[in-house]
């Protein structure tokens, strides 16, 4: 959602940050589970289609890296310009047994 459109249904509007990486893109802060889901999506859509356009490159390293920093993370989604677990990307059984998230197991 927009910030407007935030505003007129009363949600909070997406965090977004400068990437510290790559100039003048911006990312969304406090990505979700369902979010990341959609991007590894999209990321093995164009490996499969499109194995051989640039675009793939792109797609597989951002697999591998988003990957490799939860794991490292045991398990959890950081938001990268604080280091704090994002509200729903977390996936370590310890944090999903406890009652409080054990709805959120799929």
């Amino acid at each position: 959602a927009t910030v407007d459109e935030c505003a007129a249904v009363g949600c909070d509007p997406p965090d977004w940050h400068a990437s510290t990486t790559r100039d003048g893109w911006k990312y969304k802060g406090d990505t979700s589970s369902d979010e990341l889901s959609g991007h590894y999506l999209a990321y093995g859509a164009i490996l499969a289609l499109a194995p051989s356009h640039p675009s793939a490159g792109f797609a597989a390293a951002a697999i591998r890296n988003v990957a490799k920093a939860v794991v490292r993370a045991n398990l959890t989604l950081l938001e990268p310009s604080t280091g704090i677990p994002t509200t729903w990307g977390r996936w370590d059984p310890a944090q999903l047994d406890e009652r409080d998230w054990s709805d959120e197991r799929g």
